[in-house]
């Protein structure tokens, strides 16, 4: 049975390696970028490369992908925050949805940019008898 299990989980990263290397391949343009690293970074990117059983370049590009979306986010929030973006606007800056954008300003205790008059001109765009 461990066989079995060993041999359909290797079966299983093979075909996720295949699946994202095609994914990347539907990308049209990719550029390349050279940047210098500290030692103990270069090993950590080794490591996971080794442990994922995936090549560098793909660490870094997920790594940097997850990053640039997290700067999206926290981006979208701090501007939501200075009265910059409306939730619609920042929700599409941060590339997530206005829900998501919703738990979001929740988890971070952010209040929202809402007051008496916008809710009054909402109501009377709806037709709500005040």
């Amino acid at each position: 049975m461990f066989g079995l299990k060993n041999e359909l989980s290797i079966k299983l990263k093979f075909l996720f390696r295949k699946i994202y290397k095609l994914h990347c391949i539907t990308i049209k343009y990719m550029t390349t970028i050279t940047t210098r690293l500290p030692d103990t970074l270069a090993h950590e990117l080794q490591s996971i490369s080794k442990d994922e059983e995936i090549d560098q370049s793909d660490v870094v590009r997920r790594l940097l992908l997850k990053g640039v979306q997290q700067w999206r986010i926290d981006k979208a929030l701090h501007n939501y925050q200075e009265g910059i973006f409306s939730v619609g606007q920042a929700a599409h800056f941060a590339h997530i949805s206005s829900w998501r954008f919703f738990d979001l300003l929740h988890e971070k205790k952010i209040p929202l940019n809402y007051d008496s008059a916008e809710l009054a001109r909402d109501l009377k765009t709806i037709q709500w008898k005040v």
